[in-house]
């Protein structure tokens, strides 16, 4: 009798254009282990405001999705074309030779883009992918296309039990911003003019570029209405000084982008925005409030006891909220196209280390 094990029936795959709407890929993401906001389909559609061309790579066994990658590219100096996988490949069948194949047909997907250079960056959580990328002959980039470590608190702990793992300054500053009149608020959509002009307050006093407000009206429409979007706003006696907002998604909510206008006060705003963000977030059920990266040498000290050294300006608040120092999967590279790779490595080692090119990968500072 033939076999009636769905797993023995044979894996095909589908290639879905980037630049539309999802909903059954977005619900494989979101219920897949390591699925993050950065592999959904409206990502995609956010990244293009800033001129990134997608696809989706799917992988199913009859009808049903066991795994696939969202592939993001832009092409160099109008000639070579390089390409990332952010958080992904995600794989939920358990079978060594699925995540196998998926890799197979990513690179030849790749090269039907004409994509000489790629990246992957492997889920949260899934160590084993890397591996798998290191027998293929990926190298371990020295650029990473998200965060390679962070600070994660574990928000099925007692809101009482976080705010005491959280540093004494951080609880000073949480009660005196109570104490002088500090209010936070949840923001909207009529708020992001306001946000937008904080991060660009930001960026001026620690020298990186924000995003374009096209790119942020797009964040906010894609993601908020299924209610994993949120804007927090802190006010004093009418006047904002801080925002914050947070993407929610599978079990994890991630600080996105934060920031205060500079003015000088006694109330703390930024520490009771992340404390309001936080207890949200517990509320709202999620297991993980991830702060969303720290330098990883940092990290690799402080999780193996050694001293890191001088830790200042964001490391350092994050690290003083008191969460689990955790390292993620690195980058690994990938020639697909060996002359016009290797000059899509060296143009990207230097593209990829400009600011904004930087901040459009996701790697900004705050």
């Amino acid at each position: 009798m033939p076999s009636t094990d769905v797993r023995s029936q044979p894996l095909a795959f589908e290639l879905d254009d980037g630049g539309e709407r999802n909903p059954q890929w977005d619900g494989f993401v979101a219920n897949s282990p390591g699925g993050h906001h950065v592999q959904a389909s409206g990502w995609a559609r956010v990244k293009a405001t800033v001129g990134w061309g997608g696809a989706r790579l799917i992988m199913r066994r009859q009808d049903e999705i066991v795994g696939g990658c969202q592939l993001l590219w832009r092409t160099l100096g109008g000639v070579v074309r390089v390409a990332y996988v952010p958080r992904g490949p995600l794989v939920t069948d358990d079978r060594p030779e699925a995540a196998g194949a998926l890799l197979d047909e990513l690179e030849r997907t790749a090269r039907r883009l004409r994509v000489a250079y790629l990246k992957v960056q492997p889920p949260v959580d899934r160590r084993e992918l890397e591996e798998l990328l290191a027998r293929r002959g990926y190298q371990r980039s020295r650029l990473d296309v998200g965060p390679a470590a962070s600070v994660r608190l574990d928000l099925s702990r007692p809101s009482e039990e976080l705010l005491a793992s959280m540093s004494q300054r951080i609880r000073r500053n949480i009660r005196q911003s109570e104490r002088e009149g500090l209010t936070v608020r949840p923001g909207d959509r009529d708020d992001l003019p306001a946000f937008c002009e904080i991060i660009d307050a930001t960026a001026r006093r620690q020298g990186f570029e924000n995003y374009p407000r096209a790119y942020w009206e797009r964040f906010w429409d894609e993601f908020a209405p299924a209610g994993g979007l949120r804007l927090f706003v802190t006010e004093l006696h009418g006047r904002v000084l801080s925002a914050l907002l947070l993407i929610g998604f599978g079990d994890t909510v991630i600080f996105k982008m934060g920031g205060w206008t500079g003015e000088r006060t006694k109330a703390r705003p930024n520490e009771s925005m992340h404390w309001a963000g936080i207890q949200w977030a517990q509320s709202a059920g999620y297991r993980y409030y991830d702060l969303e990266g720290i330098k990883l040498d940092v990290a690799r000290a402080l999780r193996a006891g050694t001293d890191p050294g001088e830790v200042e300006g964001v490391d350092a608040f994050k690290i003083s909220m008191g969460g689990e120092i955790t390292e993620y999967p690195g980058t690994y590279d990938a020639v697909l196209k060996p002359v016009r790779g290797r000059v899509a490595r060296w143009g990207a080692g230097r593209e990829f280390d400009h600011p904004l090119v930087q901040l459009i990968l996701g790697r900004r500072s705050r």
